[in-house]
C-alpha cells in the first residue's frame, strides 16, 4: 500500500511540523510576555522613576525644612499617591503631605526596614534614599501589589528544568496524539485506498457503511457496482460480437467453397473460350481474397479480447524468416517473381536464437508483413528481409523501395490515431506481436519493424 504510506508519512511530517510551529508560538509568547514585563510600568503614573525625580528636586534650607513643598506635593499627588513624608537618619518626620493621623509618628530602624519591602499600614509605598533622608510615597490600599521575594540558585534552575520538562511533555504528548490518530485514521483509509485500488483492477468492492468514511463506502460501493454492470454488459457485447463473427465465418466457408470450387474446375476445363477461364480464375483469387480477409477478421477480433490461445513452444525465428520469404514467392506467379525479387539477410546471433512463441501466430504476421508489401505495390519492388539482434531481442525488418507507407497509416500503427484506410493485416500483426510481449514500428518511408 504505497499510496497510504505516502499520505500516512506527508500527514505525519505536516503534524511534526504543527507540533515545532507551535513550540515556536509558545516560546515566542514567553519571551514577548517576559520582555513586556521587563519594560512594562509597575508603578501608577511614572511610578519609581518619577517618585525618584520628585525626591532629587526637594529642596531643604540649613533648617532642614523643605522650602519646595507645595511643588513636592502637587508633583507627588500627579503620580496618583494619596500621602508623603520624608524622614530623617532617624527617623523623624521632617515634611508630611496628607499623611494620616495614626501614621505621623516617628519610626524605628526595624519599622523602615519593614515597609520599604512591603507595605505602611496595608498602603503599598515607594521609598526613595536621599543622603541620610528617606522619601516616601504611600499610594491608595489595593492601588498596585508589591511582592519582593528571593530564592536559591538551585531553586531558580529548578523551575527553568522544570519548564522546559513541561514544554518538552507537551511536545511528546503532542505527537503521540498525532502518532495515535493518525493509525486510526490509517485503518480506516486503509480499506478505502485497497477499494479504490481494487476498483481500477475491475475487481468488485464492498464496504461497511457503519465507519466514519460510511458515506464515502456507500459511493465506492455504488461505483463498484456500476462498474460491474458495465463490464458484464461489454463483456455480453464482445462475447456476442466474436460469436456473430465466427458464426458468419462458418456460414461463409460453404458456399465460398463451392465458388472456388466450380472456379477452379472451370478454370481447368480445355474446351471454354479463354476470356471465360481468364473470368474463372479472377473469381478463385478474389474467393480466395475473401477467404483470407474473413480469417483475419476472425483473428483480429480474437487477440482483440484475449480469446485466441497463444501456444508458446522453442521456435527458430531464423527458421519462421526463411520460411515466411519462401511461402510469399511461392504465392507468386513465375512473371511476378522479376518483379518483386527478395533480399533476406540473417545474422550469425539471430541464426542461433531461440524463442517461447507461437509458430503459427509468429509466421502468419511475418506473412502478413512481407505480403503487405508486394500487395500494396501493384507495379512491382524489391523487397529486404532482415533478421538480427538487439541485446536478448530479436528484430526483424521488412522494407521495400516501393510508393511507401501513407502517413495516416504510419499515425495510426504508431500512435493508435484513426484512419479510414483498410489495414486490418498489419492491425493483426501488432496484436500478434503485442500478445508475444514485443510490438511493432513503422519506419517511413517503408519499413516495418517487429521486436520480440
Amino acid at each position: 500500500m504505497k499510496i497510504l504510506m505516502k499520505i500516512y508519512l506527508k500527514y505525519f511530517v505536516m503534524s511534526i511540523l504543527i507540533v515545532f510551529v507551535f513550540l515556536a508560538v509558545e516560546l515566542g509568547i514567553l519571551v514577548f510576555l517576559g520582555t513586556e514585563w521587563s519594560s512594562k510600568e509597575r508603578y501608577p503614573l511614572g511610578g519609581r522613576a518619577a517618585v525618584e525625580e520628585i525626591a532629587e528636586d526637594i529642596s531643604i534650607d540649613e533648617q532642614g525644612r523643605v522650602t519646595n513643598s507645595r511643588e513636592t506635593a502637587q508633583a507627588i499627588r500627579a503620580t496618583g499617591a494619596s500621602w508623603s513624608m520624608l524622614l530623617s537618619g532617624t527617623g523623624e518626620i521632617l515634611w508630611e503631605e496628607g499623611l494620616p493621623d495614626h501614621l505621623n509618628h516617628s519610626y524605628s530602624a526595624g519599622e523602615i526596614a519593614l515597609f520599604s519591602r512591603w507595605y505602611l499600614d496595608d498602603c503599598p509605598v515607594v521609598v526613595w534614599k536621599l543622603g541620610e533622608k528617606l522619601f516616601v510615597a504611600g499610594y491608595p490600599e489595593g492601588s498596585f501589589v508589591r511582592y519582593n521575594n528571593i530564592m536559591r540558585q538551585s531553586d531558580l534552575m529548578y523551575y527553568v528544568k522544570f519548564l522546559i520538562m513541561c514544554l518538552a511533555g507537551a511536545a511528546l504528548l503532542a505527537v503521540l496524539l498525532i502518532l495515535l490518530m493518525g493509525f486510526l485514521y490509517y485503518r480506516k483509509m486503509r480499506s478505502l485506498i485497497q477499494a479504490i485500488v481494487g476498483l481500477s483492477k475491475g475487481e468488485s468492492v464492498v464496504l461497511s457503511r457503519k465507519e466514519s468514511f460510511g458515506e464515502v463506502a456507500s459511493y465506492i460501493n455504488e461505483a463498484s457496482r456500476k462498474l460491474n454492470e458495465q463490464q458484464q454488459m461489454l463483456r455480453r457485447r464482445d462475447e456476442s460480437r466474436t460469436e456473430w463473427i465466427s458464426g458468419v465465418s462458418h456460414d461463409i466457408r460453404t458456399p465460398l467453397a463451392i465458388v472456388m470450387g466450380n472456379a477452379e474446375l472451370i478454370e481447368e476445363r480445355e474446351d471454354l473460350d479463354p476470356q471465360v477461364k481468364k473470368m474463372a480464375a479472377m473469381m478463385k483469387e478474389q474467393s480466395l481474397r475473401i477467404r483470407s480477409l474473413i480469417e483475419d477478421l476472425n483473428l483480429t477480433s480474437k487477440l482483440a479480447y484475449h480469446m485466441q490461445p497463444v501456444r508458446k513452444k522453442e521456435v527458430s525465428p531464423a527458421a519462421l524468416l526463411r520460411k515466411a520469404v519462401a511461402s510469399c514467392m511461392n504465392q507468386l506467379q513465375d512473371q511476378d517473381e522479376e518483379k518483386y525479387p527478395i533480399e533476406l539477410s540473417v545474422s550469425e546471433e539471430f541464426q542461433k536464437k531461440r524463442l517461447e512463441a507461437d509458430e503459427h501466430l509468429l509466421l502468419r504476421a511475418l506473412e502478413n508483413v512481407i505480403g503487405n508489401a508486394v500487395r500494396h505495390n501493384p507495379e512491382g519492388c524489391h523487397l529486404r528481409v532482415n533478421g538480427f539482434l538487439e541485446g536478448e531481442r530479436c528484430m526483424m525488418s521488412v522494407e521495400d523501395d516501393g510508393r511507401g507507407i501513407p502517413q495516416d497509416v504510419v499515425s495510426c500503427l504508431n500512435e493508435g490515431t484513426e484512419t479510414a484506410r483498410h489495414i486490418m493485416g498489419l492491425r493483426i500483426v501488432r496484436q500478434i506481436m503485442e500478445a508475444h510481449g514485443g510490438w511493432m514500428k513503422v519506419l517511413p518511408p517503408s519499413k516495418i519493424l517487429l521486436v520480440i
